[in-house]
């Protein structure tokens, strides 16, 4: 039996050291791969500290970590920039705005804080190409007009339907949520020129303990509101999955709406 136990042990080790490998192998192809943009990355450095360079495993876009000397030690820059033709984006866009958009992040009272409270909670701002938001996170929490429209028709005849029968009030709430989900996102329901003036961030909380890192995605609305549209984890920074409802770690898109003094608005 112990012969045995040691031999199970032995290839769960051998398999968890091929597997670190074939993660550690891969992570340093994505780099070597942005290395044939070294003058590109030499332009970056003339504004930015570049922290790392790789092609993201996800979007398969170059990836570039920044910050510059002003910024906080756990606040970063994630610049993609698509690859045509063997030529990348240019960052002109992020070099003009970026200065402006730390600024505005650097006024949200109560993620500073918790910033500056825990050095170990990294706070990524977001930028792809030209712009600090993209329509893939447009759509997912402002989605459009028409879809706005299906819904508000939708629960205005489950309202009426209800009135008429009392007794399917109880699967009403239910039946609206589950449409704002689908047809409206988190419901914030900016004009669609007004929302690409949002900034996306994430902010990755390492003291998780069952699932690896709280990871959670938001967005600094264009009044300055906040929105917390994901998370994934045990937390995000203030806020335990459980905070509102959930009753296991994982994911979760709360669409909560702050003040800048971390007030849920909504």
């Amino acid at each position: 039996m112990q012969i045995e136990c040691y031999e199970k042990k032995g290839r769960e080790l051998t398999h968890e050291l091929a597997n670190k490998i074939i993660i550690d192998n891969a992570q340093r192809l994505r780099e070597l791969q942005a290395e044939k943009h070294s003058s590109y990355i030499e332009d970056l450095k003339k504004t930015f500290i570049v922290e790392n360079a790789q092609v993201d495993k996800f979007t398969n876009m170059y990836l570039f970590l920044l910050r510059t000397a002003d910024m906080p030690q756990n606040m970063h820059i994630n610049f993609y920039a698509t690859e045509q033709k063997n030529r990348l984006t240019t960052a002109d866009s992020l070099v003009v705005k970026y200065k402006q958009i730390v600024y505005r992040i650097n006024q949200i009272s109560f993620i500073n804080n918790y910033l500056q409270q825990d050095p170990e909670t990294h706070l990524y701002i977001e930028f792809k190409n030209h712009k600090p938001i993209d329509s893939e996170i447009i759509n997912e929490v402002n989605t459009n007009p028409a879809l706005w429209a299906k819904h508000d028709k939708y629960q205005k005849e489950q309202e009426e339907h209800a009135e008429k029968y009392p007794e399917s009030k109880q699967h009403l709430f239910d039946a609206i949520r589950y449409s704002v989900q689908q047809n409206c996102g988190c419901n914030v329901r900016y004009d669609e020129n007004k929302i690409k003036d949002a900034i996306s961030f994430k902010i990755v909380t390492p003291q998780a303990e069952h699932e690896g890192n709280g990871t959670s995605s938001w967005l600094l609305l264009p009044d300055g509101r906040i929105l917390l549209y994901f998370m994934q984890g045990d937390k995000a920074m203030y806020f335990d999955y459980s905070t509102w409802g959930n009753k296991f770690t994982g994911v979760q898109r709360p669409c909560k709406v702050f003040d800048d003094q971390g007030k849920v608005l909504n």
